[in-house]
Order: C-alpha cells, then structure tokens, then sequence
C-alpha cells in the first residue's frame, strides 16, 4: 500500500473531519505550513457553480470555508494524515478538486523539526478579504461541525454529486 501524506488544515486538520470524509481515523501529525496563510471564503466569494452545488448538498447562504493561499512570512497549522490513494481522492471529490480548490503538493514541519513532502489543495485567491488571526488555536469548524460531518460522511456514501 501507497502511503501519501496530506496536509489537512480548516476542518480538515481535525480527526472527526477527516473520518467523515474517508471512513477512518487515520494516523496524524501536528504539521506547519510556512509562506502560507489562512482565509475564509466566505458565500458571496464562492464561484456561482460552486453555490448551486453546495446547494445541492444542503448548505444555504450562511456556508464558508477555510482556504490558503501564498502569502511569504505566514504558516498555517494543520495535521499530516497518513492516507491511501483512495482516501485521497475522497477528499479531492470533497475539495471539489478541478472545480473549486487545486492540489498542490508543499513541504511542511512537523511540531518536532521534521519535514515532509505532502498534497494538501488551494484556493490562490487574493481577493478573498477574510484572513485567520491565530496559529493553532483557530477554531477548525466555520459552520457548524455536526453538519458538516453529516454532510461530509453522506457524500463519501452516496456521491451525492459528480462533477467530472
């Protein structure tokens, strides 16, 4: 078995987060991402095709979302998962990758100097106005952590939507 690292960060660097979207608890680290920082997209910066999908997964108006872009003298805390192929790629469906967020693959560190090659996805967007205050302290849910797990678990089960 393949293992590929994957940098979470957002909901995505919490346990709960991640096994809604592959179906297990993998094995983490916490990791830093260094000339990045944190935003949130916040609705009316969402793309329209990407609201009619969010619609159709149950989200409405009120739904944001962490995202990273380039920035020099920032980092970004997360976790690194320890993941199959397969689960990395249910979490690009979740990313909507193609459509919305990229992958990129970055060097991050982990809390005891180490550093790794991971994948981890991006939204570039310097228009996004909204930018995390706090290292690793920031709360990783923006909308409510209950439905974005049952949303996220009723994806991975039911592709609720395709894309490609």
């Amino acid at each position: 078995m393949v293992k590929i690292l994957y940098f979470g960060y957002g909901a995505n660097k919490n346990i709960d987060m991640i096994e809604a979207i592959i179906g297990r608890k993998p094995k983490g680290t916490p990791a830093k991402l260094k000339d990045y920082e944190l935003c949130i997209q916040v609705w009316n910066e969402i793309p329209r095709k990407i609201k009619s999908i969010l619609f159709e997964c149950g989200w409405d108006d009120k739904f944001q979302t962490y995202c990273i872009r380039s920035k020099k003298g920032k980092e970004v805390w997360g976790t690194l998962w320890e993941l199959t192929q397969a689960e990395r790629d249910l979490i690009g469906h979740w990313e909507m990758h193609g459509i919305w967020f990229k992958p990129i693959n970055v060097e991050v560190e982990t809390f005891d100097g180490k550093n790794f090659q991971a994948e981890t996805e991006i939204i570039n967007d310097q228009t996004i106005k909204k930018i995390v205050k706090g290292d690793t302290d920031y709360n990783p849910f923006p909308v409510e952590k209950q439905k974005i797990l049952e949303i996220a678990t009723k994806i991975r089960l039911d592709k609720i939507y395709e894309f490609k």
